[in-house]
Order: structure tokens, then C-alpha cells, then sequence
């Protein structure tokens, strides 16, 4: 768990006496399943199937994913897709090692078709691990960096002693990401779909929102999902 922090340095608080703390990113899930690592050994368990993302058009699992990652004996697979903007708030994939990557190069297009972004593998937060990758992903941990996220953050106001909503983003919200660790892999693969197959629920309104969520379930693209969820339900019967 940790911390929202002001702009500034000072505790953001929604009670007078509390300090506010708030989960992890995705890449928690590694120091969650360390202390039931050798559980899973036992139980004989060689593959993990994660999804990270509020994603409505989530495939739980991708079978054609998942059977080309064994057949092709790959320790982590990413699920990506392209991104058309460098604004698009999805991560980008850097396996070499887990620096960030600044506004100016996110932003660099490819000289020999500018209509496309040089690095634009985005992130999905849909992942295939192996057993063994798993293990030094979890014991390595502590390695991996923190990401600090800007929010808008309900706090205390001591003089009002009201909670105060404000307009605009006042705190930081450090995270880890599950994609920080891919650099563990020794054979990492790339699964790369259509956007049809993303379509996260992020904001109240506007980009993102529950609104357009809906929206795409209940279009084309949701088609597979949608009879996914009939056949799990007739079979729950």
C-alpha cells in the first residue's frame, strides 16, 4: 500500500486524524504471490493466465495467445496493441530494462511511415507467465521502479472540516506495473491484436467512460465475449 501524496510533500488525509493510503498497480500481484509460490509448485502448476485491466473486451483466456506462447516455449507473453497517439494511456513496452520513456521520444514518429509512432506496442495488461519467470519476477520484486501517476484526490480540510472534491489533479499516486518486470523474461513474445479487443473503463465520463464501455460490448466487437458469457452462465446451470 502506499501513499498519496499533495503536489507538494504534505499527507493527503480524508479524515482528521487518518492518513490516506491507497493499493498498489498491477505490479503488486508479484509480491502477493510470493509467500504461495511453492504452493503452486506443488500443485504441479507450470502456466498463469493475468488480465490487469479494467478492460470490458478482455478475452479470459486467449487460447491462440496461450498455445503459441508454449509452442514456441516463450516465459512471458504481453498482450499489445497499437497505438496511433503517444497521449493514448496505455503503457508502452520496454523490455531491455524498465526506464521510463520521456514525452519527446514517445512522441517520435517512424521517418519511413510517419503516420506511425517508433514505439507504439501498448500494453493491454493481458499476460501469459511462466512458473519459472514467475519465481524470479517475485524474488526480484523490490527491483522494480515506481511509477507516479497524477490524480484527483478527495482530502481534509482541517479550517472546514469538510472532505474537499477538488476540480483538478492535487496528489500523486506511485504504482508499480506488472510490465514492469517483462525484462526478467528469456524468451519474451509479443501478442499483437486490433483495438477491438480493448476498451478500458477509466473515467466517469468522457474518453473512456462507462458510456462508451457499454457501447462496445454491445457492438461487433463484443460478439465473442458476449457468447463467452452465455455458454459460462448455461454451463454454471
Amino acid at each position: 500500500m502506499f501513499r498519496f501524496v499533495r503536489s507538494g510533500s504534505n499527507i493527503i488525509s480524508l479524515k482528521r486524524v487518518a492518513k490516506f493510503f491507497s493499493p498498489d498497480g498491477s505490479g503488486g500481484i508479484y509480491q502477493t504471490i510470493l509467500p504461495v509460490l511453492s504452493k503452486f509448485e506443488k500443485a504441479g502448476l507450470e502456466y498463469f493466465y493475468v488480465c490487469s485491466d479494467n478492460n470490458v473486451l478482455c478475452r479470459v483466456p486467449d487460447l491462440h495467445m496461450v498455445g503459441c506462447a508454449i509452442g514456441k516455449t516463450a516465459d512471458c507473453v504481453a498482450k499489445v496493441i497499437e497505438k496511433k497517439m503517444s497521449s493514448e494511456e496505455i503503457g508502452n513496452l520496454k523490455v531491455l530494462d524498465s526506464s521510463k520513456i520521456s514525452k519527446q521520444v514517445a512522441e517520435k514518429r517512424n521517418p519511413k511511415n510517419p503516420i506511425k509512432l517508433i514505439f507504439r506496442e501498448g500494453s493491454i495488461g493481458n499476460t501469459f507467465f511462466t512458473l519459472d519467470f514467475l519465481k524470479e519476477a517475485c524474488l526480484q520484486y523490490d527491483s522494480l521502479p515506481f511509477h507516479e501517476i497524477q490524480k484527483s484526490i478527495p482530502f481534509w480540510n482541517p479550517n472546514t472540516r469538510k472532505i474537499i472534491h477538488p476540480v483538478g489533479k492535487n496528489g500523486i499516486k506511485k504504482e508499480r506495473f506488472i510490465y514492469d518486470a517483462l525484462f526478467h523474461a528469456n524468451n519474451f513474445m509479443m501478442w499483437k491484436v486490433s483495438k477491438t479487443e480493448f476498451s478500458p473503463l477509466k473515467n466517469i465520463e468522457g474518453v473512456d467512460c462507462r458510456s462508451k464501455c457499454v457501447l462496445d460490448f454491445n457492438s461487433f466487437a463484443g460478439d465473442d465475449i458476449r457468447e463467452m458469457v452465455k455458454q459460462f452462465c448455461r454451463k454454471r446451470k
